[in-house]
């Protein structure tokens, strides 16, 4: 295809429109030159104002997920945070039970070693302003008058009881004063 046949297709003229002299084919040409510059221009405008408005839109809609995403983020850092805070609690609740515990013990185990020399400072304590001085204590044997005396009085006494007696008999009686009394 040369190139008048080509320019024909472009422009959508014929032979018979125009003549293609050198002067007219040469300012048809330069027209049409600058009517494509000035199109491919504003055609170039326009790609680049849609990729500049499409860049916009993209950095803003990146920064509005990156914002979100540090937001989740920072969420869950104080979620985090928050809950090894709480395991720190936990865990200095757990060793106060747990060091309770062991001074209990060994504050038993104190006791329990102590507990026979404490017991002897107890009774030793209990003994402690009482008089205690040493005292000699004798024991006689009771004769046999005085033994047979007592068991006499047991046996009025008894004698007494049996018979309703309200008079106690005199220890020292003899036994004919009683004739009445015994039958």
């Amino acid at each position: 295809m040369s190139f008048t046949d080509w320019w024909k297709s472009v422009t959508g003229s014929s032979d018979k429109d125009s003549s293609y002299t050198g002067s007219n084919y040469e300012r048809e040409a330069i027209i049409d030159a600058e009517r494509d510059r000035n199109l491919q221009q504003n055609l170039a405008a326009i790609t680049g104002k849609g990729y500049s408005d499409a860049f916009s839109q993209a950095m803003k809609q990146f920064n509005v997920e990156q914002d979100r995403s540090r937001g989740v983020q920072e969420d869950v850092n104080k979620y985090g945070l928050a809950a090894l805070g709480d395991q720190l609690d936990a865990g200095a609740i757990q060793r106060g039970i747990e060091s309770e515990g062991i001074l209990a013990d060994r504050d038993q185990f104190i006791e329990e070693r102590d507990f026979p020399y404490k017991q002897v400072q107890y009774m030793q304590s209990l003994l402690q302003n009482l008089p205690l001085a040493t005292q000699s204590v004798t024991y006689a044997q009771p004769t046999f008058l005085e033994s047979l005396q007592s068991d006499s009085g047991d046996v009025m006494s008894l004698l007494a009881s049996i018979f309703n007696t309200v008079d106690r008999p005199n220890p020292s009686a003899k036994a004919s004063d009683y004739k009445g009394v015994i039958s």
